[in-house]
């Protein structure tokens, strides 16, 4: 299964561990060294073979990725448990209609797009025809028709002849932003019940040298890396060693899609045996391989003035 899915392509965290750079920046054409195309070729193919047996020798591992948990045994799957929530859904559906409106409006100048404005006026009367059979419990759907309302005000701030300033559109985010944070809350509440319950499931299938060493990958994205909901879950229920040097919790960042999630894996358990083997130690590649030659050598250089 893992073959098809893995899709290795380029180079790797790895790839800096057996290259050496040879370089001299006043030569105005440098030529490469013979066979040394042959040789990333080599190494790339390599790679991909090793990674693919990385995965199968993994016991077992936990991907979050596309609202569902998968459960990954020697690189095959097993199980799949969604982590979806009606809840969640519908109030990211709300904060998505305010936040386009809001970006229509930010340096949009005083000649809205008359097409996106009606647009977003429908998108807003059909969530609030659909609010009272929504997943959003009766005592939350007040905030969610506040929010509704004040989208239609800002759209009407934007159709004015002069349109709206950055100083009233930043007075109108702040207007709302007890409700919004009123969201986040529920919206976290449902995604981490959604969690808890189905790794509860899961925990109750495992042996007890599966519960200790069982890996997780969490994919997100690159502005949600620092306290992101399911790192701090995972490592809740981890411990805080587990995300040190992602000895058990690794975060693929801007890994969107399942694929990518095994990939992220693969590389970890690779690099893991690759700094082993070199360094004696299994989290050296976790770091870049540069670094402490950089941390040397950057001090000793003159740099541009600017």
């Amino acid at each position: 299964m893992f073959k098809e899915s893995m899709g290795f392509s380029g180079p790797c965290l790895a790839c800096v561990c057996l290259l050496t750079v040879v370089g001299c920046h006043t030569a105005p054409r440098p030529v490469p060294i013979d066979g040394g195309a042959a040789a990333d070729n080599s190494f790339l193919g390599e790679y991909q073979s090793a990674s693919r047996r990385a995965l199968a020798e993994t016991p077992l591992a936990i991907l979050n990725v596309d609202d569902e948990l998968v459960v990954i045994r020697h690189g095959v799957v097993t199980s799949r448990h969604s982590v979806s929530s009606d809840l969640y859904d519908a109030l990211k559906d709300v904060a998505h209609v305010l936040m386009a409106a809001w970006l229509s409006a930010w340096h949009s100048g005083s000649s809205p797009d008359n097409y996106e404005m009606e647009r977003l006026e429908s998108q807003i009367r059909e969530l609030d025809t659909g609010l009272d059979a929504s997943a959003i419990p009766a005592d939350q759907r007040a905030c969610q028709r506040r929010l509704l309302d004040r989208t239609t005000a800002l759209l009407s701030m934007m159709s004015r002849s002069q349109g709206i300033d950055d100083v009233e559109l930043n007075e109108w985010a702040r207007s709302v932003k007890k409700d919004i944070m009123t969201n986040v809350t529920g919206a976290a509440r449902a995604q981490l019940d959604a969690i808890n319950r189905q790794m509860t499931s899961i925990l109750s299938s495992l042996d007890e040298q599966e519960s200790k060493t069982f890996l997780v990958v969490v994919c997100g994205v690159h502005q949600a890396r620092k306290g992101n909901v399911q790192m701090q879950y995972f490592t809740a229920l981890l411990g805080p060693e587990a995300s040190s040097n992602d000895r058990r919790l690794i975060f693929a960042e801007s890994v969107e899609d399942f694929s990518g999630a095994m990939r992220t894996l693969a590389v970890h358990q690779l690099d893991k045996a690759i700094s082993e083997s070199f360094f004696g130690s299994p989290s050296r590649m976790q770091r870049d391989l540069l670094e402490d030659a950089a941390s040397d050598l950057i001090p000793k250089m003159v740099l541009p003035r600017h």
